[in-house]
């Protein structure tokens, strides 16, 4: 199983779309401790979206079509 996810903020904007092929918890809780966007992106997130998929390179894909599309 693998994962694409996005935050979204308040205003319904995405400001960041991810993927991973761990554990979706697991991802997501490391955002928010070893963080690799700015805090103002963690502080302004007011929901996270995620869609599983069944292989890695699915979510891969999804990503990178889901940055096309929102520009995040």
């Amino acid at each position: 199983m693998a994962y694409t996810y996005r935050f979204v903020d308040v205003n319904e904007n995405i400001i960041y779309v991810g993927y991973t092929g761990q554990r979706l918890a697991k991802r997501i809780g490391q955002h928010f401790t070893k963080g690799h966007l700015p805090k103002n992106c963690y502080k302004s997130i007011a929901r996270i979206d995620y869609i599983k998929w069944e292989t890695k390179s699915d979510a891969q894909v999804m990503e990178v079509y889901y940055i096309n599309k929102y520009h995040p």
